[in-house]
């Protein structure tokens, strides 16, 4: 599992993909207050079997897993609350949920995505 602790106001994480990769989930610890922009760099990453978990009062639609690099992102299984922003990526996405936004180049594969909402104010 990878744990995020977060404080009030706008918090800006970097993380590497293999860490990602290998957790089996991401919990985020924060306040109702706090905004989360996860950082991950770089060209490949696969989310398989990932679960997010939010305590502490911080919401899923405050966090932005921002993928700036990736330009294959695979998505198989899993329960990932959390909006993807993926511009560049072509996305395979066989199986699983992602209840937030996913924003990617291409998008194939039977997995479901329930739009969210995006509270998240790009720093105000």
């Amino acid at each position: 599992e990878r744990r995020v602790r977060v404080q009030g106001g706008l918090n800006v994480v970097e993380l590497d993909a293999e860490s990602l990769e290998q957790a089996w989930g991401v919990t985020i610890n924060g306040p109702a207050e706090a905004e989360l922009y996860l950082n991950v760099r770089s060209e490949q990453l696969a989310l398989d079997g990932m679960v997010w978990t939010y305590e502490g009062g911080v919401l899923p639609e405050s966090a932005l897993l921002n993928l700036p690099e990736t330009t294959a992102l695979d998505i198989v299984q899993g329960d990932h609350h959390v909006n993807i922003l993926a511009p560049s990526a072509d996305v395979s996405f066989p199986s699983g949920l992602v209840t937030g936004n996913l924003v990617a180049a291409s998008l194939s594969g039977g997995g479901q995505v329930n739009c969210g909402h995006f509270g998240g104010g790009l720093g105000r």
